[in-house]
């Protein structure tokens, strides 16, 4: 998959649901901005990412094995990560006392990942057009 076919599937496809968020926040007056940016859809969108280049470096023999390793080494971390913040809010969810755990820290962590994810992300694909624009 080269990198405009990423920007198409992959991330605009994870960012449907706060894009949507937002548009519901234009419209309803009696939501706040914390519902703009769910823990869940973060967590969502960064799992995604990361999916996203293992399967896309799972099958390709034209990159060093090292490089390729790190890199999937590095997605199934992050993957891990996600994962454990994603449970982290739902158990969120289901406390009473709300302020034991503070959501807005998480939503940062989260927020902070989401970039950094997106940023890995494209130089995955952007070493990768370039080896497949070389080779060809």
């Amino acid at each position: 998959m080269n990198k405009n076919r990423w920007i198409i599937y992959t991330v605009a496809t994870g960012i449907i649901p706060l894009v949507l968020r937002f548009f519901y926040f234009l419209f309803f007056k009696k939501l706040d901005a914390d519902f703009v940016f769910n823990e869940g859809d973060l967590s969502a969108f960064g799992l995604m990412l990361n999916v996203s280049n293992i399967n896309e470096l799972d099958g390709n023999n034209l990159v060093d094995e090292i490089w390729k390793k790190q890199k999937i080494g590095y997605s199934t971390l992050l993957i891990i990560v996600f994962s454990s913040l994603y449970g982290i809010s739902l158990a969120l969810n289901e406390l009473t006392n709300k302020n034991e755990v503070n959501s807005n820290n998480i939503k940062g962590v989260l927020i902070f990942l989401c970039i950094s994810a997106l940023i890995f992300s494209y130089s995955i694909y952007k070493h990768l057009d370039t080896i497949n624009k070389s080779a060809s």
